[in-house]
């Protein structure tokens, strides 16, 4: 499993609301810790899927799907999403992963350097040339 198990010592949801327990300050390093370890979660894994594909994210885009993962995740913890973690991670790198994989196809297509235009001229007469038997 990709992920790790979320036994971070964030507080429930009945005491969230208690700040008594819980000084607002810490609460707060708290919940940067929890965010920052969930944006990591899904920086390893989207990295992981990316190599195993040839796949060659942005960070700035891999930053933001973090971001979202980390959101979703603190939803999650608190009863908010009712999704797992697993299904949430998947979800978000099915979402990038597709925008990925889009794009290499796109340039590949669109790909107009002159080893590219060899290949597809190669590739055209390979398919269209006429079929000549012989005697």
């Amino acid at each position: 499993m990709i992920l790790e198990r979320s036994d971070h010592p964030l507080p429930a949801v009945g005491d969230s609301m208690k700040i008594d327990a819980l000084k607002r300050r810490e609460f707060i390093t708290l919940l940067k810790r929890f965010l920052r370890r969930q944006r990591a979660a899904y920086l390893r894994a989207i990295k992981a899927k990316a190599r195993a594909e040839e796949l060659k994210p942005l960070n700035r885009a891999s930053g933001r799907f973090a971001t979202v993962f980390a959101a979703g995740s603190l939803a999650i913890r608190y009863k908010i999403f009712p999704w797992d973690r697993d299904e949430l991670l998947q979800a978000i790198l099915s979402c990038q992963l597709d925008g990925l994989r889009a794009a290499k196809t796109e340039r590949l297509a669109t790909d107009t350097s002159v080893s590219a235009l060899r290949r597809k001229l190669i590739t055209y007469l390979q398919d269209h040339r006429p079929r000549i038997h012989g005697p």
